[in-house]
Parts: structure tokens; sequence; C-alpha cells
């Protein structure tokens, strides 16, 4: 055979030649062969590649390559099989179909309507061959006596080689002769077959069709008619199988007999049912998919009685990723199958079922009953379960090849958000997005956490999640604004030496939306980086503007980088680039990072904090808290900022526990010769409480917000 030269189409074509090379005659070379084959993967990757708005395009092409299969005589049912088990995973493993979105259901998709294409060409082929069968007999039949003998040799010679299964059966439906083919469809001897009739093939249930069928050709002159059915052959088997009635008469219009051609669909009608249950289920666990879930919730919420309740529990489990990534997938999958049998005992005295509806979440679907616990009952059973070690096949992932596994005992935990209502007046795609967002909800407090619905917050949580959705729209239309918060110095004059940029939305529905919640808007998609960007480059084009006109008169500015910002090696890049050609030093703008970034691993805050600091740039920590204070100072920046919600919480009298901790805490910061800045002053009596402490700056809603039209009035007089 050919070398395939390390061309991954051309392996597959190899692959799948070898594969099928013996499963029928083809009357073609081996080279020839094969790069018939390879001109069908070339056609197979293309479509693949080419994820129109549906998928008409893919199964036609897909159906067109398992007709070229029956072309060159790749008609046995075992071509099929091994051309399903070869392009599968072949198609899936080919590296230029690794970025195709949802691949495997393409490839599935592929399979499925190569094989109904198939079906089809066999079945053509097959009917062509048997017209050819019915015009051979009619026109044996009417031959002149002299060559009656020859026309029964060929026939007999049709009839005996034939790989179709064919019968000839009286009027009466007994059979008169079988050949060898469809003696074997049925797994008998043609003697066998040949002592029954159509009566004692067909099932019970059949018979009435069956005898129908051969009234309406008597009856209505049909010379033929087609069908398919399930018969009964030996040890009662079913053979699902293409039938075709043809109707013979003598010369004076008579019945001479019937023939009666079989082509057995067994094979493809068992990947029809395999193919259908691997789209409706999960390989791995056994359990209905998330398709399916989404069919069984629609029937039962459509059966239920006015009265009737459910509860739809969706759970996942915690810390998978870690036995992914510390234990090997395989431990994962392992892991998997023990959860959803668990799953499974945990309901088993319910009316329920359960599904993998994800990597690692699982759904369960219960109507409820009169002894149905209650969400905190069947979370805690579930988690009992679960909590006793599972000793899992782990071979750890960078082992050798051939590493003898290690036994590790894992225990686990879901969370879980549940739906309890009744089951009239919703539908299964509402319910699943509820249930969805209410395990959203407990996650956000920790590990082994539930939560049952709640409408207001899913209210309030669609909201947020729809304006968030429209951030980045409002953003490229101009609805979003920086303007700027002043900064004053806490020294008894409340003299203003530096500004804050602050985001603002003006939403057409909801009003203006201010700078906290625009950046935790931008914080839940992927606007946050380019937000904080656009900012930071606003910024300093402004303070340039400022700096050219006032000089050293003129205000710093302060920035307060978003999370992702923060932690974006590219940020001193960015940085660079926003004062490229402002020729304003780098002192007069102060970055400010969120607290919570720092301490991890990577370590890219402190290298960014680090870098600005020694580019001249101030650098400030904000919502700070005392946890923090060894990082500020190891870090060496010039200010921290509390929380903007600290002051708000903080009594008048200032005798509180917080205002104890606050109070000693800004001392030991400033010994440190670490500015405190207080965000959030509204009224004049904390402006007087933090100044009392020792606090340095003071920003918050006190002070008007200023454009940038504003500012040159407002340096002069702050009031």
């Amino acid at each position: 055979m050919p070398d395939a030269g390390g061309d991954p189409r051309d392996e597959l074509a190899q692959a799948w030649a070898s594969a099928v090379a013996g499963t029928s005659y083809v009357l073609l070379s081996w080279d020839r062969f094969h790069a018939h084959l390879r001109g069908l993967v070339d056609q197979l990757v293309p479509a693949l590649l080419d994820h129109g708005p549906d998928d008409a395009e893919l199964e036609r092409t897909a159906a067109a390559v398992g007709e070229r299969l029956i072309e060159v005589n790749l008609s046995n049912p075992g071509s099929l099989r091994r051309t399903v088990s070869v392009l599968g995973p072949g198609l899936l493993a080919l590296p230029e179909l690794a970025a195709v979105p949802d691949l495997s259901a393409r490839v599935f998709a592929v399979l499925g309507a190569l094989a109904a294409g198939y079906a089809e060409a066999r079945r053509e082929r097959t009917f062509a061959q048997q017209e050819v069968a019915k015009d051979a007999l009619i026109r044996a039949k009417n031959r002149s006596e002299h060559l009656l003998r020859t026309s029964e040799a060929r026939f007999r010679a049709l009839f005996d080689s034939s790989p179709m299964g064919m019968a000839v059966s009286d009027a009466d439906g007994h059979f008169v002769e079988a050949n060898p083919a469809i003696a074997e469809i049925l797994g008998h001897s043609p003697e066998q077959v040949a002592r029954t009739g159509w009566a004692d093939l067909f099932h019970p249930d059949d018979l009435a069709f069956l005898r129908a069928c051969f009234q309406e050709m008597l009856l209505a002159d049909m010379p033929s008619k087609r069908l398919q059915r399930e018969l009964i052959g030996n040890h009662d088997d079913r053979v699902w199988v293409d039938v075709v009635l043809l109707l013979v008469r003598a010369e004076d219009g008579s019945v001479q007999h019937f023939v009666t051609v079989v082509v057995d669909l067994t094979d493809q009608q068992a990947l029809h049912k395999r193919l259908s249950y691997q789209s409706l289920h999960d390989m791995l666990t056994g359990l209905g998919n998330r398709q399916n879930a989404d069919s069984k919730l629609a029937a039962v919420l459509g059966r239920a009685g006015q009265t009737g309740e459910i509860t739809l529990l969706l759970v996942d489990v915690d810390g998978f990723g870690l036995i992914n990534q510390g234990l090997g997938y395989a431990s994962g999958d392992q892991l998997l199958k023990i959860v959803a049998q668990h799953l499974r005992e945990s309901v088993a005295d319910e009316n329920a079922m359960v599904f993998r509806v994800g990597p690692d979440e699982f759904a369960i679907l219960i109507e409820n009953g009169p002894d149905t616990p209650d969400v905190g009952t069947l979370v805690d059973r579930i988690n009992q379960q679960l909590a006793e070690p599972t000793y899992l096949d782990a071979g750890r992932p960078g082992a050798h090849q051939g590493a003898v596994s290690d036994k590790v005992g894992v225990a686990v935990s879901v969370s879980a958000g549940a739906v309890r209502r009744p089951a009239r007046g919703v539908s299964s795609a509402e319910l699943l997005r509820q249930a969805d967002a209410t395990l959203r909800l407990a996650k956000t407090t920790g590990k082994r956490q539930w939560a049952t619905y709640d409408a207001d917050l899913d209210r309030a949580d669609q909201q947020r999640y729809a304006l968030a959705a429209g951030m980045a729209g409002a953003f490229e239309n101009g609805e979003i604004s920086t303007c700027y918060q002043p900064v004053l110095r806490m020294d008894g004059t409340t003299r203003p030496i530096g500004l804050q940029v602050v985001v603002r939305w003006d939403h057409a529905e909801h009003g203006e939306l201010h700078h906290t919640e625009c950046l935790e808007l931008a914080e839940l998609t992927a606007l946050s980086r380019d937000l904080g960007g656009w900012a930071l480059h606003t910024a300093c084009e402004q303070a340039a503007g400022w700096w050219r006109r006032f000089g050293e008169n003129a205000p710093w500015l302060g920035v307060d980088l978003t999370a992702q910002q923060a932690q974006d090696q590219d940020l001193v890049a960015a940085v660079m680039r926003a004062f490229e050609g402002t020729g304003m030093p780098t002192d007069r703008v102060s970055l400010g990072m969120p607290a919570s970034v720092l301490g991890h691993r990577d370590g890219v805050p402190e290298d960014n904090l680090r870098t600005l600091a020694s580019m001249g740039i101030r650098t400030c920590l904000y919502d700070f808290d005392p946890s923090d204070i060894d990082q500020a100072a190891e870090l060496g920046v010039e200010a921290v900022k509390f929380s903007r919600q600290l002051p708000a919480v903080i009594p008048r009298t200032g005798d509180s526990a917080v205002a104890k901790a606050v109070a000693a805490l800004v001392p030991l910061v400033r010994e440190l010769n670490i500015a405190v800045v207080t965000d959030g002053i509204a009224t004049r009596e904390q402006l007087n409480w933090w100044q009392d402490i020792g606090g340095d700056y003071a920003t918050g809603p006190l002070w008007p917000v200023l454009g940038s039209a504003e500012v040159s009035s407002w340096r002069d007089d702050p009031a």
C-alpha cells in the first residue's frame, strides 16, 4: 500500500480503505480505490469547516458521499459499519477541524446523513435490481414456448445467485420456492422457508395489513407494492426488511404467482437506533443528556394536572476540575459515573429522572408526591452519599506511559439550585433557566451550598445581565462617558488637589448608572479591559491638556484600574501608549489597583505595580482592608483607599467596633508613609470623623462630579 506521506486527510482515507477493503468486491485497483476515498474525505472536510446558518448543505454533502460508496459497490452492510467506525473518530481527530464549533455534533450529523444517503442509494439500487428481476420474469412469461427453457434457466440463475432474498408464492401467500438469500436473512434453510408462507413470517399484528396489500394488488391490478416491515426469523428473531411484492399474471389474466424480493435492513436500522440513542443520552454515564432533559421536562409539564407539583434540582460537582487536573481525565470520568449512580440512588423512591446536562452538572426532575422531601433534605441526602471516599484508579497526569495507577480515595460534594413549583404555567426552557440561575446564586456563597428559586432576585439578575449584555453597544454609541470626582486634602481647608476619573452610563431606560455599577457590569463581560483602557487613555489626554494649560497648578488625575486590567500582562505597555505624545510628567497620574487581585500565584499585578512605580507613576490600592497592609508596605504604594461603603457604616458616635478598628489602622498605615484616601464621603460629619483619625484625602458625593469644562472654575472655587 502507498505511504500516506504524513497528510492527515490521506491517512484517514488510507485507514478507511483498509477497513472496508475486505467487506465487498470492488472493481478498482488499490490506488484508484484509495484515491476515490480520498476524494470523499476532501468533500466532507470543507463541508464541516463551512458552519453556515443550518446543516442542510453539510447533510447533502454527507448523503452524496454515502451514495458514492454504493457506486463503487461497497454495498455490504459491513462496509457501512466500518465506514462509520473509521470516519467518526478520524474526522474528530483532523487538526484542521479542531477549531470548528460543535465539531462532535457536526460529525454526528455527517455520519447520520452519510448512513441515510447510503441506505437510500442501496434501496434505490435494490429497487432497480428488483425492477430488472420483474422485467426479466415478465419477459420470460411472454416468450414463446420454444424459449421457455432458456427463460427458466435465466430466472433460475437470477433466483439462485441474487444477494437479495427472493421467494415465489401462490395467490394465497404460501411459498412455492425460496432462494438461499432469503433463507439466510431469516436464519432458516431454503427448504424450511419453502414449507411456510407469509402468514408464518409476518408478526400477527401485521397479517391484516399484509392481506390488504395482496387484495389491493389483485383488485387494482397493481403490479408491485413496496413496504418495510419486521419479519420473524429463526428462534423468533426480528429482522427488519425492505419488501417488494410483484404480481405475475398468466396470459389469461389469472394470478400465476407472487414474487417477493427482500433486502435485509437490520444493520441500517440498528445504526439508526444507535445514533438516535446517542443523540439523547450521555455516553459516559448512560443518563439522558440536556436535549433529553428538555424533552422529558416538556412532557411532564404537558401532562401535569392542575394541582401537580414538580421539583427541578440542578446540581454541580464542587471542585471537579481538581480531579481532572490532579488525577487525570480518566479518574474524572470514573468519578462522574459514580456521582451519576449516587444521584439515581438518592431519588430511587421518588418518581424522578436524572440527566447529565453539562460537564459536571446534573439535573434531577421529580414529580412531587406526598412524601417527597424538601430541597434541603434532598441535597443533604446526596452529599451524605458522596461524602464517603470513593477509591479511583487514578493515573496522574504527567506519569510515563504504562505507569501503575494509584488508588486514591476521593470524596466530593455538590452545590444545587432548586425550583419547586406547580407544574402548570411554565415552559421547560424557562424552568431550566430558573434552575441554572439559582445554581449560580448558590455557588456564589461557597461550596456545598444550595438555594431555592427566588423570583425577585431572578428579575433583578435578569435586568443586571441584560444591562451587561447591552453595554458594548452603549459604549460604541457614546452613551458611556467620563466625569471627574474631586479629591481634597483633609487639612482643615479642604483644599482640592486632584480629580478621580469616574465612568457614567446615561441609559435611556434606567437613567444614569454610576461608576461602581458600570465597572461591576463590565466585569460580567469581556468589556472590562476595553472600558478601563478607554478610561485610562481618555484621562491621560485630559490630564495632558490641563498640564499644558495650568502647569504645576493642574490637578493630578486618579484612575482606578479594573481587576482585568490589573492582571493584564500588557498593562504597562497600555499605560505607556496612553502617555505617548502627551509631554506630561508621569507623576500627574495616579493608578489604583484593587487589593483583591494581589497575592495570586502568577504575581502579575504585583509586577505591574512595581513597574508603574518605577516609571514615576503614583500607585494606590483601593478597596483596602487591614489584611492588605503587608502587601501595601512591601509594594511601596503611595496611597491606600478604603471601600467607598465604609463611611456609611460608621455611626456618628464613632464608638462602634468597626470605627475603633479603622481608627487604629489609619495611624499604622501613615507610619508606613502611605497616604490614606477615604472614598464615599457624603456628609460633613463623615468628613470630620475621618479628618480627626488622621485621614489624608477625601472624595465622594459630598462634592459634585464635574465635567471637563467645569474643572477650570472648580480649581479656584471648590465649593
